[in-house]
């Protein structure tokens, strides 16, 4: 058992927590901001030490702490709103098109259910499947189509341009999956966070793992502790490669209403 350790699977809830004190007006909290600086109980001879190895990110963080805004910076999906955009299930009516995004791997293997909204372009996570190792492609398509029983599945996605005998392996068992149309991850998490920014990826809240893999999915960082465009532990997000792989086949800026899909340049 640890003691004093926090839990919280969202990076930023220390600091989530002291902005909501700082706004409460009933009196109940005070929330005070200070520097080490600040601190008297601090030594200044020990303070001025480490400050010497430290880089200028870690320093804003750890003795101005300014945390809030710096780790803001370093989400990769910090496009979600949390606030909106996590919202209570619902039952997927019948009419709606369903997608699904998969990630390989006989350790993790992973995919993740999207229904859109053909009249708001709007899509929602309705279903993650991590089902851990053990099981045979066989099994994993049994459970693909129990999950989606009555719903109209029109697009599989999923791996990387090496995983394509694995893909043919789904195909074979009736679950036919195709290649991203894009392989860079780069450019994969730029299609995702764009779709986000268009206030159009609504994800279901008993998907927790999805969204712990949002709220803790960052930029790795440089020397200097300055975010780079690579992701940090990019293999732990398993969820997230799903996203990638789906919403990579679609043009963010096409996402339009009184339409039966979003647009995207290869054929269903």
């Amino acid at each position: 058992r640890s003691a004093g350790v926090s839990k919280a699977h969202d990076p930023r809830h220390a600091a989530k927590m002291f902005k909501s004190a700082q706004e409460d007006k009933t009196g109940r909290w005070l929330a005070i901001h200070f520097t080490s600086h600040d601190n008297p109980h601090i030594s200044r001879d020990a303070l001025e030490e480490l400050i010497q190895d430290m880089s200028k990110q870690s320093y804003r963080q750890e003795i101005l702490a300014e945390d809030d805004e710096i780790q803001l910076s370093w989400l990769v999906y910090r496009a979600f709103n949390e606030r909106t955009n996590k919202i209570d299930d619902f039952e997927i009516p019948k009419n709606w098109l369903v997608y699904v995004g998969h990630d390989f791997g006989g350790a993790n293997p992973a995919a993740l259910f999207v229904a859109q909204d053909p009249a708001t372009g709007n899509f929602y996570e309705f279903k993650e499947y991590l089902p851990g190792a053990g099981h045979s492609t066989a099994q994993h398509v049994d459970m693909f189509k129990e999950l989606t029983t009555g719903y109209s599945v029109i697009w599989r996605s999923g791996g990387s341009h090496q995983e394509g005998e694995i893909r043919q392996g789904y195909s074979s068992h009736g679950w036919p999956i195709v290649e991203p149309k894009i392989n860079s991850v780069k450019a994969q998490v730029d299609k995702v966070v764009g779709t986000m920014e268009l206030n159009k990826v609504f994800i279901f809240k008993s998907l927790h793992n999805r969204l712990t893999e949002v709220m803790n999915c960052l930029w790795a960082p440089d020397a200097e502790g300055i975010p780079t465009d690579k992701i940090k532990d990019e293999e732990k997000y398993h969820l997230s490669a799903c996203a990638r792989y789906l919403y990579c086949n679609f043009t963010p800026d096409t996402v339009v209403h009184n339409k039966s899909r979003t647009s995207h340049s290869m054929s269903m």
